[in-house]
């Protein structure tokens, strides 16, 4: 099963942060044990409920003020699942299913535009996902290589919107007990991808016989400390995404759009595994970066309405499942 979780793990290229300290072909199986470990960061099933405090924003439509207000109560749960489909000793296809809901009540709503219909003031959306992941396991320049090619198909609850394609490589260049040092590139075919070419690079350090560092960019980076025999908290500023898509089913509106957030979220996590069971607490602050509408298909830069919220706090309860 250690096998297992390390090809699901593997096919996620940003979170791969292990290998081997050799010239000769790496093989999938010597990872496992390094890289399931107690707390790995791709787990088989993941349940994760989201409230966030209130906060204020405002929104432009066609680049023009639209509408401010008070975002009062705000609730995201993200549900995943990864299992593989086939699986040889170097390489994978992993298949994975994704849901997420959010649910939004607006407060305290002013429009600067008084020939545009104003923000819903109670919204309720569900976005999924699923996919199939080829993951590869091999050398480059003597060193070992890891590739990744994703291809995804997401909507809502009511029709499939779109799919996307991602390919990745990841060369590790340095390994040796206390650190590792990887980089890599990421190719997107994804309308609302921030660019359709990512670098990588990340870099794990032990800092002691407690503390570690682990930096994936852009992703994220974590200070990790053990407590106890089977307890972790970590202090992390993450890059993550919410999307849904929305139909306003109004005159002069196309019939479905691409709404997209990206934001950092940065806080404490403590962790628990009960084995097979781990659960998970987590708070912070949410600082959004980038949140627009767009027309389903069309890239993010000509988005019709964009908005800018507050930095606000936030609390996440989870529980996963890594047999």
């Amino acid at each position: 099963m250690n096998k297992l979780i390390y090809l699901i793990y593997l096919s996620f290229y940003t979170q791969l942060l292990h290998g081997q300290n050799n010239t000769e072909q790496p093989k999938l199986q010597p990872f496992a044990g390094r890289v399931t470990q107690k707390f790995p960061a791709t787990r088989m099933i993941d349940v994760e409920v989201q409230q966030v405090m209130s906060y204020d924003f405002t929104s432009k439509l066609l680049k023009e003020e639209y509408n401010r207000g008070t975002v009062s109560d705000r609730k995201n749960i993200k549900a995943s699942f990864n299992a593989p489909i086939l699986m040889k000793s170097n390489w994978a296809i992993i298949g994975s299913l994704r849901y997420q809901y959010g649910h939004f009540s607006v407060d305290n709503l002013t429009s600067e535009s008084q020939s545009m219909p104003n923000i819903e003031s109670h919204n309720d959306l569900h976005y999924f996902g699923g996919g199939a992941s080829f993951a590869y396991s091999s050398t480059l320049f003597g060193k070992p290589a890891m590739y990744n090619i994703s291809l995804i198909v997401d909507g809502s609850e009511k029709q499939i919107e779109s799919w996307k394609a991602t390919c990745s490589a990841l060369l590790i260049l340095k390994k040796t007990t206390t650190s590792t040092l990887s980089a890599g590139l990421s190719l997107n075919y994804d309308a609302t991808a921030l660019a359709p070419v990512i670098p990588i690079l990340s870099w794990q350090q032990k800092l002691s016989r407690k503390w570690s560092l682990i930096a994936i960019l852009p992703q994220r980076i974590s200070l990790l400390n053990d407590t106890g025999k089977n307890g972790r908290i970590s202090l992390s500023s993450e890059l993550r995404t919410n999307q849904f898509y929305l139909y306003p089913e109004k005159e002069k509106y196309k019939d479905s759009y691409n709404y997209r957030e990206i934001l950092i979220q940065s806080g404490i996590t403590y962790e628990h595994n009960f084995q097979p069971v781990i659960v998970y607490i987590k708070t912070g602050i949410t600082q959004m970066i980038n949140s627009k509408i767009v027309e389903t298909g069309k890239k993010m830069s000509e988005h019709i309405l964009s908005f800018n919220q507050d930095p606000a706090f936030f609390l996440s309860i989870g529980i996963s499942l890594n047999p």
